[in-house]
């Protein structure tokens, strides 16, 4: 979904409307039945978070800032919360 995101959703689009495309499709995904397949190693939830990690570089355009910076600025928490 990230990929699909990135190939058609490259253009001019603003930071908003990134992070609403983010959170409806990719998030969504992310998060569902969250409760059942629960990833207790860590190795699993690094690979989740590494999916979260991208989008928001993705969204912002750049890496300058720190992951914690990029889910502030966004309003956002991580996915193992």
């Amino acid at each position: 979904m990230l990929r699909f995101l990135k190939r058609n959703c490259s253009g001019d689009l603003k930071k908003d409307s990134l992070k609403l495309l983010y959170v409806s499709l990719l998030r969504s995904n992310l998060c569902y039945a969250s409760q059942l397949w629960a990833p207790q190693s860590p190795t699993l939830m690094l690979e989740v978070e590494n999916i979260q990690r991208r989008a928001t570089r993705f969204i912002f355009k750049i890496s300058e800032l720190s992951f914690k910076d990029r889910l502030l600025n966004l309003n956002l928490l991580p996915i193992n919360y």
